[in-house]
């Protein structure tokens, strides 16, 4: 992960953006066809699995920091409980995001980009407390409702959401 989230922020700066959406829609949908594809059914964790997943984690998460999609097909291998899955993705996206965001910063000074800048800091603005009302309202559901019928919902949405990106 670490290694290819240079190489995805890279992308952010030489792609076009009709294909990094396109690829970004596709590559959401995937993920959740997989994911949605795992309920039920283990995956043997293997080196193999392991290395792929993260460097397709490390380069969505430097592209759009949504590579925790594949890091948790990765984690759907383990079936650990849904509090321990739920805990380390919060983890794993707050530190893989920090770096996300330096390597941004890292490439707008070196392309002369602009990935980090005022725009930025409006959307964080104008979805942050959408974005906090969101949080909120999921933490107090997640002790609440079925495990498997939140995950369910949640893939659903997402494959939806990236089918009509695409």
């Amino acid at each position: 992960n670490l290694v290819f989230v240079p190489f995805g922020v890279a992308a952010l700066v030489w792609l076009s953006p009709e294909r990094l959406r396109l690829f970004v829609a596709a590559m959401l949908l995937l993920g959740a066809l997989a994911l949605r594809g795992t309920i039920g059914h283990g995956l043997r964790s293997t080196p193999t699995l392991r290395a792929l997943a993260g460097a397709a984690s490390g380069f969505l998460n430097g592209l759009t920091a949504s590579g925790g999609i594949v890091a948790a097909l990765l984690m759907a291998a383990t079936r650990p409980a849904p509090a321990i899955l739920r805990s380390t993705m919060i983890s794993f996206l707050l530190w893989i995001s920090a770096y996300a965001l330096l390597w941004s910063g890292v490439m707008s000074a070196a392309a002369g980009a602009s990935l980090v800048g005022v725009d930025a800091l409006r959307w964080a603005l104008l979805l942050g407390p959408a974005m906090w009302i969101g949080m909120r309202l999921g933490a107090g559901a997640f002790g609440s409702t079925d495990p498997l019928r939140q995950r369910i919902a949640v893939l659903n949405i997402l494959i939806v959401t990236s089918g009509l990106g695409l």
